[in-house]
């Protein structure tokens, strides 16, 4: 699961331009799945990789893996330990284990990627932020109060100029729910934007496949065991189950996600499956997540938003198997085949987990007087933001300019009629 979805990839650009100058643009990134740094003390913890060690420090996502037996196994001991640490939320692997994550604040040194740009770029003062993404957005709210601070100092710190939230993949959800926490008036007065890339709010069927049988990215390499233990284990994993509706930007129940011998299951039957795996231990957990009021309504973010997402791309949408599920955690069913969504995405996630949150926030957000902006982007893969992706963001969030063929709700400087929403 920690493969599944990518870290945050800022990618920005920075140039020193002798034209008129730009005030700086404080950013703070905040991390999708995988992206934060963990970091781990574990005492005499349980292990199902053999000579994987028991009592261990290290810090994840920052290049400090466990003790080296082999690559293979040195993955499959770090899949194991992201699945431990103390929680409120039940279903964990025993053990005595510490798992600290936070605002461990760094600056990241930026480099130009574009030679040259119709305005001045911005310097850019950036901050990353730390967050145990493995637990739901509920769970998260000494993280949500540390981001308050975070953002208010940096509006400080930087001549109080708004803030830009940059963020992606799972990045998005969190910021949303963090958002939805705060007064109008905080967002009115610290918030330029809210900038989601690749965002999942209608959820995806990738992750469906990855607690029914694993997963992995590499065709040739071993099974992806210990990825699907993970995928148990990892409870904000049931935040982007695909969401059930009859709309065209969600799941609805000609959509087909999962298919045995005997029966097909879709979005709406995610509780079924979960009892045909043997998973029936865990339903209280995964309705409290699918239950949030942050994602199932999913209510605008009451700040200017842009949402870039990347298309053209063949992502999973229907996993087949050969057998019927046993009702046993232990077991792994053996996934035979597997068929793309129709309308293409960005390798992990669906197009049309972008357009809910399009489809649901127009108009709202034009009635609130905020700028909501979606474009696509041909064979951007999912978090990986391109060039062009970052050119449009910089020039929207700086020079407040809508990028070339992109939607929008309204724009108070357009040159052309509003398009209609």
């Amino acid at each position: 699961m920690a493969l599944m979805m990518d870290s945050l990839v800022l990618g920005l650009v920075l140039v020193v331009s002798g034209a008129a100058a730009v005030p700086t643009l404080p950013i703070v990134g905040i991390p999708g799945y995988a992206g934060s740094s963990l970091y781990f003390n574990l005492t005499d913890a349980p292990t199902l990789v053999p000579h994987c060690p028991k009592t261990v420090t290290f810090v994840t996502a920052a290049g400090a893996p466990p003790p080296r037996i082999s690559p293979r196994t040195s993955q499959w001991q770090t899949m194991q330990h992201l699945t431990m640490g103390e929680t409120s939320w039940s279903g964990l692997m025993p053990s005595e284990a510490s798992v600290t994550a936070g605002l461990q604040a760094r600056s990241k040194e930026l480099t130009n990627t574009v030679e040259e740009t119709d305005n001045p770029w911005p310097d850019i003062a950036n901050i990353d932020t730390h967050y145990d993404w493995r637990f739901p957005l509920a769970s998260l709210e000494p993280f949500y109060d540390e981001l308050r601070i975070l953002v208010e100092n940096q509006y400080n710190d930087n001549n109080k100029t708004k803030v830009v939230l940059w963020t992606s993949s799972w990045g998005p959800q969190v910021v949303l729910a963090f958002l939805h926490r705060m007064p109008q008036s905080w967002k009115d007065q610290y918030i330029s934007w809210f900038v989601a890339i690749s965002p999942i709010w209608a959820g995806a069927p990738l992750p469906v496949e990855a607690l029914a049988s694993g997963w992995s990215e590499d065709p040739d390499g071993e099974p992806g065991f210990f990825v699907r233990i993970a995928a148990t284990r990892v409870w904000s994993i049931f935040g982007i189950f695909p969401r059930p509706g009859e709309h065209n930007y969600t799941f609805s129940k000609d959509d087909v996600l999962v298919q045995t011998p005997s029966r097909n299951y879709t979005a709406y039957d995610m509780t079924q499956l979960m009892k045909d795996l043997g998973f029936e231990g865990k339903l209280e957990g995964m309705n409290a997540i699918v239950e949030d009021e942050d994602l199932k309504n999913l209510a605008h973010p009451g700040v200017n938003t842009f949402m870039p997402y990347g298309y053209n791309l063949t992502t999973p949408g229907k996993f087949v198997y050969d057998k019927d599920f046993k009702p046993n955690p232990l077991h792994i069913p053996n996934m035979t085949m597997q068929y793309p969504v129709p309308e293409t995405g960005d390798g992990y996630v669906p197009v049309r987990s972008a357009f809910r949150g399009w489809y649901e926030w127009a108009q709202p957000m034009k009635q609130a007087g905020k700028q909501l902006v979606i474009k696509g982007y041909p064979n951007m893969f999912h978090s990986n933001c391109t060039n062009d992706c970052v050119d449009d963001i910089i020039n929207l969030v700086t020079y407040d300019q809508v990028p070339q063929d992109a939607k929008f709700n309204f724009h108070p400087h357009a040159k052309k009629p509003e398009p209609q929403v």
